[in-house]
C-alpha cells in the first residue's frame, strides 16, 4: 500500500543553503515506507522501494559497471559511467552516438533499461500529466536513438557520491528527476528535502523521483561500515539536444561531411568556424 504524505514548507532559505551538506538538523523524519508526497495539491515526490526482481537487476549491474572520474559537481569530483544516447559536441564529437560504455558493457545497458521500465511504470502512475509531456517531448527524437523501452534516452551509474543542496537543470520542462539507489556496507546518504524538513531514506533498492527543478534536495554524507563499502545512485534521464540527431546511418554521413569540411577548411588557413588562423 502506497501512504500519502501532505507536506508543508518551512520556509527554507535555499540561496543561503545552496551548495552545503544537509545535516540532520534539517529534517524532522525519515522516511522508510512506499509513499507519494504532495504539496500545492499535487504529488511532488515518489518513494519506493524495488522489488526483489529488480533489486537483484539493480545490484548486479551497478556491480558490473565500469565507472571513472567524471566532470565536478558542486566542486565534487565525480566517479560514474554514462550509458545510451549522446548528442553531438561541437568540433570534438559532432555527431550523435551511443557512449564508450554502452558498446563496451551492452549487458549493463541492457540491465539498467529493464529496472528503468520498472521505474517508468511508477512515474506514470504517481504523474500521468508529467509523463504525457514526457511522452510527447520524446517523439521528436528519432528512434535510432531511443533504444531503452521508455522516453528516458540516457542513463548514470554514480559511485559513492553524495551531493550537497541543489536544485536540477531541467534537459526540458517539466519533467521530474528520479534516483534510484545500490548499496552495501554503508550508512547515511539520506535524500533530504529542507524545504519539508524531510529526509527519505536512501537504502539498497531505494528509488525516488521527485520535482527536482522546484524542490531543493541534497544527500547527507556516506558512512561506510566496512572496507569493501559501495554506494550507487543511478539516475534516468532524456537529453533534448538529442531531437536534434537525424537517423544513425545518416548521422555518420554527416559527420564524415563535417570531418571533410574541416580539413578542407585547415588547409586553406581557416579554423572550423571559418575564422583565419592566428
Amino acid at each position: 500500500m502506497v501512504a500519502k504524505l501532505y507536506a508543508k514548507d518551512t520556509g527554507f532559505d535555499y540561496k543561503n543553503f545552496k551548495g552545503k551538506t544537509p545535516e540532520p538538523s534539517h529534517y524532522d523524519s525519515v522516511i522508510n515506507y512506499d509513499c507519494d508526497i504532495y504539496f500545492g495539491g499535487k504529488v511532488v515526490c515518489s518513494y519506493r522501494r524495488l522489488p526483489k526482481e529488480q533489486l537483484a537487476l539493480l545490484t548486479a549491474c551497478t556491480n558490473k559497471a565500469k565507472c571513472a572520474k567524471s566532470a565536478r559537481t558542486l566542486g565534487v569530483q565525480q566517479m560514474s559511467a554514462v550509458y545510451g544516447a549522446l548528442p553531438r559536441v561541437a568540433v570534438r564529437e559532432d555527431y550523435c552516438r551511443f557512449s564508450a560504455q554502452t558498446k563496451a558493457q551492452p549487458e549493463v545497458f541492457n540491465g539498467l533499461n529493464k529496472v528503468g521500465r520498472y521505474l517508468w511504470s511508477i512515474y506514470k502512475e504517481s504523474f500521468p500529466e508529467v509523463a504525457q509531456q514526457f511522452v510527447d517531448f520524446v517523439s521528436n527524437i528519432d528512434s535510432d536513438w531511443k533504444k531503452t523501452g521508455t522516453p528516458f534516452t540516457t542513463v548514470n551509474v554514480n559511485k559513492n557520491y553524495a551531493i550537497g543542496y541543489h536544485k536540477d537543470a531541467a534537459n526540458f520542462g517539466g519533467v521530474y528527476s528520479n534516483v534510484l539507489i545500490s548499496k552495501k556496507n554503508a550508512d547515511g546518504g539520506y535524500f533530504v528535502m529542507p524545504q519539508f524538513r524531510l529526509a527519505l531514506e536512501q537504502s539498497h533498492g531505494a528509488l525516488v523521483i521527485v520535482d527536482g527543478v522546484n524542490i531543493p534536495h541534497g544527500v547527507t554524507p556516506i558512512v561506510p561500515k566496512a572496507k569493501n563499502w559501495e554506494r550507487s545512485s543511478v539516475v534516468f534521464y532524456t537529453l533534448s539536444n538529442l531531437q536534434h540527431c537525424l537517423p544513425k546511418e545518416s548521422e555518420l554521413l554527416r559527420s564524415k561531411e563535417k570531418t571533410t569540411e574541416r580539413a578542407r577548411k585547415r588547409a586553406l588557413g581557416l579554423d572550423p568556424r571559418g575564422e583565419a588562423l592566428k
